[in-house]
């Protein structure tokens, strides 16, 4: 007997595809969650270690990282060549070129790679500039308001709209990276890798009738703008849920979008004898 096969329809074929595309749809997101988690944990992992880092190096010498830590050539060192050693990273600090990339300050996360290529000595996260521009104190006589109240590190992006975060510029001077030149200090040029400091014109904390709030009113951080649309004057989040942030003591804490200005403020302060409560 002859036997003859039965090839498929193209209704049916058309079905197939339709149902193979409704699992890729109901696919994708569920790999871009496993995605973001991954960047996330590993985002926290990498604040984490700067934040040990600081609190080994503190350990050690006494005293917060100086802003003058390390070789001032082509501009100079800050908080984070201090902490190179603490990185495993203590074959960078004898030269501190503006132009590495050291992998321990860029963020998988930061979307301002991708939209500025030429990334190389960018830094995707900043210190504060209010508790570690004040070297040669010991931490606990420092902190007044509690190394687990204190907002020590946190994520920023590596450029933001026309500035470009460097981590191994110095700290009493900016940089044009075309011409390599000492420039003064605006929104535009490259910068040291800090937040809430005043060489710069930067949303500071401030006392406004007895509550901490910004310099600028209104003015937290930002969650995941665009990078060429981004705010120079404070930080960004990239992730939707808040912004990471490693305090004084090395913990790791998610800040909402919605917190208050006084509390959020008061958090970067570090001698500001605010009661924050539960945030």
């Amino acid at each position: 007997m002859e036997r003859t096969s039965r090839a498929f329809t193209l209704m049916e074929l058309l079905v197939v595809i339709a149902i193979m595309a409704i699992m890729l749809g109901l696919l994708l997101p569920a790999i871009q969650r496993v995605r973001m988690a991954a960047q996330r944990a590993q985002v926290c992992n990498q604040l984490r270690q700067i934040g040990i880092a600081q609190i080994n190096y503190s350990m050690t010498s006494g005293s917060l990282p100086p802003p003058g830590y390390a070789n001032r050539t082509r501009g100079g060192g800050n908080v984070f060549p201090g902490l190179l050693p603490y990185l495993e990273q203590g074959h960078v600090e004898r030269s501190t070129p503006h132009g590495l990339m050291v992998m321990s300050f860029v963020s998988p996360s930061d979307p301002s790679y991708g939209w500025h290529p030429n990334a190389a000595g960018n830094c995707s996260f900043a210190v504060n500039s209010l508790l570690c521009w004040r070297s040669g104190i010991p931490i606990p006589e420092e902190i007044t308001d509690g190394t687990s109240n204190t907002i020590a590190f946190v994520e920023r992006y590596a450029r933001c709209n026309q500035a470009q975060v460097i981590w191994s510029l110095g700290d009493s001077l900016c940089f044009n990276g075309l011409t390599g030149q000492e420039v003064p200090c605006d929104l535009t040029d490259s910068r040291r890798p800090t937040f809430s400091d005043r060489m710069y014109v930067d949303a500071l904390a401030k006392s406004r009738g007895g509550e901490t709030g910004s310099s600028i009113p209104g003015l937290t951080f930002q969650i995941r703008p665009l990078p060429e649309n981004c705010d120079p004057r404070i930080v960004q989040g990239s992730f939707t849920s808040g912004l990471i942030t490693s305090l004084a003591d090395g913990s790791i804490r998610f800040v909402s979008p919605q917190i208050a200005e006084r509390i959020y403020w008061s958090a970067v302060t570090p001698d500001g004898n605010e009661v924050l409560g539960d945030w």
